[in-house]
């Protein structure tokens, strides 16, 4: 079986952890990242949402959380295919490392047959 497809990508950046942090979940820093207008709620069971003109909505649902450190989302399009994302948020001298991945998860379409009478 091979596995699914994942992207990884790793920065430094000159703000301090909890700076970084307070821009990425008030979606400042995200949108700009992003491309679009990103909203995430912050705690287990929030939102998470993207729009960018002229390509579907993404929405999705905040799985894990630890405030400071890391977060970690599911969404998809209407149509598209689920992903999971974590973003990691560590020290690194003066400033921070952001470590972001996405990795498609797997999932099935499951047919529920009408219920006979």
């Amino acid at each position: 079986m091979n596995p699914l497809p994942k992207v990884e990508r790793s920065l430094h950046l000159d703000r301090a952890p909890n700076e970084l942090w307070e821009h990425l979940v008030r979606g400042e820093m995200a949108s700009m990242w992003m491309g679009g207008e990103m909203s995430i709620e912050a705690r287990s069971g929030g939102s998470v949402s993207l729009i960018v003109e002229g390509n579907p909505p993404v929405f999705g649902t905040v799985e894990e959380i630890v405030p400071g450190h890391s977060i970690t989302w599911t969404w998809r399009t209407a149509e598209g295919e689920p992903t999971q994302v974590v973003l990691n948020i560590e020290a690194d001298g003066a400033g921070s490392l952001l470590s972001v991945s996405e990795e498609l998860i797997p999932y099935e379409i499951v047919i529920i047959p009408p219920v006979l009478s």
